[in-house]
């Protein structure tokens, strides 16, 4: 049996949905696969399983992308099973990202105040005797253009630097040579910032993009099951006209 009507109408609607859905699920992958490549060295610094949220972004676009592979299916073949499990799935994300933001609201102090102990640990204690950590820590400074956690001088203290006030990393260096901060011959030699501050203006530069895109995805998600709860409802009411 075929739709008529404005039943055939929302099918295509469903269908012109789910395929912009898709399309989000594509960019969610492509925007977690930058993140990954970006901040993925990052790992090995600290403790904090949000530097993993490259890959959680990943996951969550192909979960959208099937999904939306699902939704498509489901209202072109005009089967009630399929567009049921669209709608619970749909549900079942909504509810878990609403927890999410509210969780990541309510430890947002927590974490940064994890971060900024995990960077001085790091930095004090494990560069330069522990080959992840060293790699870690110069990709930071290079990439951010940042150099100790607070400023330079966090360098004095660490075991890297043995209590020598003129012994820093390369990477600390704005013009990368050999031993170009060590000795350092002058501080402005050296990026002036801390890569704490560096992370957190990254982090708060990228929180409007994000918040919209997460807006974006729960409006297209509670679209979508409005969409598929009427489309059932008339696949329902036309099967039983037919009838």
């Amino acid at each position: 049996m075929s739709l008529e009507g404005s039943s055939r109408a929302l099918k295509y609607l469903v269908v012109f949905f789910n395929f912009l859905f898709f399309a989000i699920g594509i960019i969610l992958i492509g925007v977690g696969s930058w993140a990954e490549v970006r901040y993925g060295d990052f790992v090995d610094i600290t403790s904090l399983n949000y530097v993993t949220a490259s890959r959680i972004i990943i996951a969550v676009g192909v979960i959208v992308a099937v999904v939306s592979f699902l939704g498509c299916c489901g209202a072109w073949k005009e089967s009630k099973n399929v567009l049921y499990v669209f709608f619970a799935i749909l549900l079942i994300l909504l509810i878990l990202e609403i927890a999410g933001a509210v969780l990541g609201y309510v430890y947002s102090d927590k974490v940064k105040e994890q971060l900024n102990k995990d960077l001085n640990n790091a930095l004090l204690n494990d560069y330069g005797s522990q080959e992840g950590t060293t790699k870690a820590i110069d990709a930071l400074q290079e990439k951010e253009k940042c150099c100790g956690v607070a400023n330079y001088t966090n360098w004095f203290r660490s075991k890297y630097s043995e209590g020598n006030h003129t012994k820093l990393p390369d990477s600390c260096c704005k013009t990368k040579k050999p031993n170009c901060a060590n000795p350092m011959k002058s501080v402005e030699d050296v990026y002036p910032k801390g890569c704490y501050e560096k992370l957190m203006e990254s982090i708060y530069d990228k929180l409007y993009l994000i918040g919209s895109v997460c807006i974006a995805i729960i409006i297209a998600q509670i679209l979508g099951m409005i969409f598929a709860a009427v489309l059932i409802r008339g696949i329902t009411r036309d099967k039983a006209n037919f009838a």
